[in-house]
């Protein structure tokens, strides 16, 4: 036999019916596994709906005094909202009795302003790793998998429709001059210029940062004419920056951080205002400077929420 309870100070609402333990996306829970009898090795939990929760045991090799108190301390990380529940068991596999509802819902929308969005794709293999590295680096942000251009378009929507909006995105992806790995897809200056209609400018804060981290996205001709065709497309309404490499980016190997290393080249940004007019080209080759998109009636400024 065996009961779960919430750490003190640990973020989530508690409730003793069930028990249930509600967090929000971007929450990182810590629970206690309140043992009747002495342990007699690394508890263990195990989850009914796949990968919504991640569990780590985070005393391994328990101390005395937790021994003695007979407690297991737990850390819950969710990946997607949704409702899950988790139960224990020995070192032996045998069922501790014990259960728990966890509840995972959305990011409230607050006043706290614009959020800070990292986006990574191609590394399905070491989706946890990674998502563990950005949270270390980036406890703020909101770090999201894309692998498709219509998961960036969902994604969008999930930003504009109830009025969020990004202050600051990072894309953490292969890449290619003008191009942009989501999975097997490619986000180019066509495909950006194509969801223009769809009005995602709404989904971007006044003064917008943004940075593609891949290799080469910024090279040559066609780097310059994504950067310009993002910035015209996605900033209408509030202006802002956008940037990328011309060089080839490393990553930490073990994804310490989960960032990608330019040690050579140069970054082009783009700058645009609240029209979607280009304002500045900073590092751009000698030949560029010429306006690449058309002025799109549905793209033109509109309310951001």
């Amino acid at each position: 036999m065996a009961y779960f309870s919430q750490k003190a100070g640990s973020p989530g609402e508690w409730s003793n019916k069930a028990p249930t333990l509600t967090i929000q996306l971007g929450e990182t829970a810590q629970i206690l596994l309140q043992l009747h009898a002495t342990p007699g090795g690394s508890e263990e939990l195990r989850v009914t709906s796949g990968g919504l929760i991640k569990h780590t045991l985070i005393e391994e090799n328990p101390t005395l005094q937790a021994v003695l108190d007979r407690q297991r301390l737990f850390k819950l990380t969710p990946n997607g909202a949704g409702d899950v529940t988790v139960y224990a068991r020995d070192a032996l596999g045998l069922d501790l009795r014990a259960s728990l509802n966890v509840v995972v819902v959305p990011r409230k929308l607050g006043p706290q302003g614009p959020e800070h969005v990292i986006m990574y794709s191609g590394k399905a293999e070491k989706g946890q790793e990674i998502l563990e590295a950005y949270r270390k680096s980036a406890p703020g942000a909101l770090v999201q998998g894309i692998n498709s251009l219509a998961d960036f378009e969902t994604f969008l929507r999930s930003f504009r429709d109830p009025g969020r909006t990004m202050g600051r995105l990072e894309f953490n992806t292969h890449g290619k001059p003008g191009r942009v790995s989501l999975g097997s897809d490619g986000l180019t200056a066509k495909a950006i210029v194509d969801m223009r209609p769809q009005h995602f400018h709404k989904a971007f804060a006044k003064d917008a940062r943004v940075f593609f981290h891949g290799c080469n996205v910024a090279e040559g001709r066609k780097g310059e004419e994504f950067l310009e065709a993002f910035a015209q497309t996605f900033f209408i309404g509030g202006g802002g920056r956008v940037g990328a490499s011309t060089s080839l980016g490393f990553g930490t190997g073990n994804w310490v951080n989960g960032k990608v290393y330019h040690l050579w080249g140069m970054t082009k940004y783009v700058t645009a205002d609240s029209a979607g007019k280009i304002t500045e080209r900073k590092n751009f080759d000698a030949l560029a400077g010429s306006e690449t998109l058309p002025d799109i009636p549905a793209a033109r400024p509109g309310r951001r929420n």
